[in-house]
């Protein structure tokens, strides 16, 4: 799963990349359902994305890496070290291992580059996903979980921290993303609780080719990137949830422009099973997020929160819940 820099901040988006705002800030309150208009008139041209992508004030870049140091020493133990590796990356300097250790207990690693250890803040400091917001009405209940783009391991590991008794299928096509991958899996003690699907996610099963990074720099991609094209096996929807044990009662689905496509291709039944999903897509000129919407909607999913990433027109995260 991919990170979101801290100044990718939706209350900063150009009004003329069309970018509706409804009077409240994307980040408004939860409420049970979103019912704010953040429909786009049509997706962005390639010379809207490059302005969208501009660099903010150096004002703005200062106050939020002041809050990211906030927010490192209440969440992480090992905060000071977090912040001088943070600032030597600045620098230029990015060389050995990053770790976090969440105050809960939790432990990450991934290369020290700052596209590989976004997600450990991501997650354990900023909790984009919002994970401390969700009301489980039992922690200790047996849950299935589906993770489609695990990456390096942080929303997993986070999430089984707070649902001891949950196990996960973990689908990561990146080689040697997937060596991080099942390190931080066995650093918290759920090798028996989490089976690691070396795939990706596809419109049908049968092997497919991706852009992969050498050292887990980024996640594999359909589009060109550092490294190169490496073949992987690509299964369907149906397929992992198949590999699941046949249900998955959460699902968190970030594959970097397939989130359409494996939503639109699953029967509704494959999805009856599932109760909440937590959504990250990319900037895909083929999907939309109100196409999304509305077909998750058809199953009985009901969007809870939605937010999108400022600098990169067409991606955000969301999240879905069925209703009760």
């Amino acid at each position: 799963m991919v990170g979101k820099d801290p100044w990718q901040n939706d209350e900063y988006a150009p009004d003329n990349l069309g970018t509706k705002n409804c009077g409240e800030s994307d980040h408004h309150e939860r409420t049970s359902q979103c019912r704010c208009d953040h429909r786009r008139s049509s997706f962005p041209s390639v010379a809207r994305r490059r302005e969208a992508a501009m660099p903010v004030s150096i004002a703005t870049r200062v106050r939020h890496e002041f809050d990211l140091a906030r927010q490192c020493r209440k969440e992480l133990r090992n905060w000071p070290a977090v912040l001088i590796r943070v600032g030597l990356n600045h620098l230029g300097w990015s060389y050995g291992v990053f770790t976090v250790t969440s105050r809960g207990g939790v432990t990450l690693r991934a290369p020290n580059h700052r596209t590989s250890w976004w997600s450990l803040v991501d997650v354990l400091v900023l909790d984009d996903y919002r994970l401390r917001d969700v009301s489980w009405e039992d922690p200790f209940a047996v849950r299935t979980a589906l993770v489609i783009g695990a990456n390096v391991g942080s929303f997993t590991c986070a999430l089984a921290a707070r649902l001891p008794e949950a196990t996960f299928t973990c689908v990561e096509p990146s080689p040697s993303t997937l060596t991080w991958l099942r390190l931080n899996l066995a650093r918290n003690g759920l090798t028996g609780r989490a089976t690691v699907v070396p795939a990706a996610l596809a419109e049908a099963d049968g092997e497919t080719e991706l852009w992969a990074s050498e050292n887990a720099f980024s996640s594999a991609s359909l589009s060109p990137r550092k490294g190169g094209m490496v073949t992987v096996q690509g299964m369907s929807f149906g397929s992992l949830v198949a590999t699941a044990g046949g249900k998955a009662e959460i699902v968190s689905l970030s594959c970097l422009g397939g989130e359409l496509a494996a939503i639109a291709e699953a029967y509704a039944e494959v999805w009856a099973t599932v109760e909440q999903l937590f959504l990250e897509y990319g900037p895909t000129a083929s999907q939309h997020f109100e196409e999304m919407r509305a077909r998750l909607g058809r199953f009985g999913l009901d969007l809870v929160w939605h937010h999108r990433i400022a600098r990169f027109p067409g991606s955000g995260k969301a999240y879905f819940a069925r209703a009760r």
